[in-house]
């Protein structure tokens, strides 16, 4: 028995699409979704690879109640216990490998602009989570890809987000932060919510580019201007690069600044700031 009810989720995919935080000139797409509902699974993204093996495509969509080895970036365990969302989306982009990136960076935005529709500020902390306004994570993304060649053919987009779920001190509910109007109520509505959410990030990248995503990522990230060190000189964050990676400006002298690039894994914009080096 599950406890996230898949044809209230069907329901609230039904409701105009401005309801569920679609931005008005996105609303006319009407995604076809295929979701599928578990109690308890070892990982969302892992069984949409079961669905995608078993000849599924774009718009699979699988949700459980909780996951008993739910994972982070770099192989980090995610805490999954019940009354969070724990959603995965399968997309078939037909990339190049050196945009892989903004599959993570599209869906975080996406997510970040549906909320804040229904009246939830958000930031977004480089390059895969979603922050409260005061700094603490709601939630975090996970993507895996699969090649043909230099391609990516086929994408599933994890993202886990606290709902009523239990939090650590460094962590933020959703629920906490609803404004007094309660633009949504239940785990279904925001599992549709952040579905569209996610959609209308990669519609968004496909129809008008890089640089335009690029823009509006920047609008919500955390991270500018912060201080950090690499390789023993310090910096500062000046946004993300044409393909997703972190932009810093660092300075090599007295007199010296050079602009870099790092990738994720390269350094780490913790919340607690650690810097790899």
């Amino acid at each position: 028995m599950t406890i996230v009810d898949r044809q209230r989720i069907l329901q609230a995919l039904d409701r105009p699409a401005t309801t569920l935080g679609v931005l008005p000139e996105m609303a006319a797409v009407r995604p076809r979704l295929q979701i599928h509902t578990y109690g308890i699974l070892p990982s969302t993204n892992t069984e949409a690879w079961a669905w995608v093996d078993r000849g599924a495509g774009a718009g699979t969509v699988v949700i459980a109640d909780r996951q008993a080895s739910g994972r982070g970036q770099w192989g980090r365990e995610w805490a999954s216990l019940p009354g969070g969302l724990y959603l995965s989306l399968v997309l078939e982009p037909e990339i190049h490998v050196r945009d892989r990136a903004w599959l993570t960076l599209a869906s975080a935005w996406g997510v970040a602009i549906a909320l804040e529709n229904l009246g939830v500020s958000l930031g977004l902390k480089w390059p895969n989570d979603l922050v409260s306004p005061d700094g603490r994570k709601l939630g975090g993304i996970l993507t895996e890809t699969r090649l043909a060649g230099e391609y990516i053919m086929k994408a599933v987009v994890g993202i886990g987000v606290n709902w009523s779920n239990p939090v650590p001190p460094q962590g933020a509910s959703l629920q906490a932060m609803l404004p007094p109007s309660r633009p949504f109520q239940t785990l279904e509505e925001l599992a549709a919510i952040v579905v569209r959410g996610m959609l209308q990030g990669y519609q968004m990248w496909q129809h008008q580019g890089t640089e335009a995503l690029t823009a509006h990522y920047q609008t919500k990230l955390i991270n500018l201007g912060q201080r950090v060190t690499v390789n023993g000189h310090s910096g500062e964050v000046l946004g993300v690069s044409a393909n997703g990676d972190l932009a810093v400006l660092l300075r090599a002298g007295a007199d010296t600044t050079q602009r870099i690039t790092l990738q994720p894994g390269e350094i780490a914009l913790g919340y607690n700031t650690e810097v790899l080096s």
